[in-house]
């Protein structure tokens, strides 16, 4: 799980193990893609003994730096995640919060920006959580019928209504 700003004091002790321990794994990797490099780097650490009041069952801590290189500017985040599994190998680690971004840019991305999910003007009763999954299903079909662009799809399809029930009397 991924540690966010709101758990302060837990994100306090969690940069405090990070910058004071030694890693017990390191995992490096390179990607060049869509014209740019970005080196992710996974850290992992062993938490401490005095963990904050109701994180005891912390396993590991893991540290990502991320460094992408965009038309020549730099940018670096880091972040921290935290799990029970008992795991110390870091590539298992980058395999898992890597695979999550592809979730993350592959679904919720598409419902953002594509969609306008966050821009609906429906509030009341489950209408968010039913227009949500046609969404979803939406997508699902675009990808199911071979398209990974979603725009495109939505312009041909808007004008080509039949085509689209065709697929579903199959």
């Amino acid at each position: 799980m991924q540690l966010k700003c709101n758990q302060k004091s837990l994100r306090k002790a969690v940069e405090e193990i990070a910058k004071t321990s030694q890693a017990i794994d390191v995992y490096r990797s390179e990607e060049r893609k869509r014209g740019r490099n970005e080196i992710r780097e996974v850290e992992i650490y062993e938490p401490v003994k005095n963990m904050p009041e109701g994180w005891e069952s912390i396993n590991t801590i893991i540290r990502v730096v991320r460094e992408r290189t965009i038309k020549g500017e730099i940018q670096k985040e880091e972040s921290y995640y935290i799990s029970s599994l008992s795991s110390k190998k870091a590539k298992e680690f980058a395999n898992g919060i890597r695979g999550h971004w592809s979730i993350e840019n592959r679904l919720h991305w598409v419902k953002d920006v594509m969609q306008n999910e966050d821009k609906s003007g429906i509030k009341k009763n489950n209408g968010v959580e039913v227009l949500s999954i046609f969404k979803t299903i939406s997508i699902n079909i675009t990808r199911e019928l071979g398209y990974d662009s979603i725009k495109y799809f939505q312009d041909y399809y808007i004008c080509n209504v039949h085509k689209l029930v065709n697929f579903f009397r199959r």
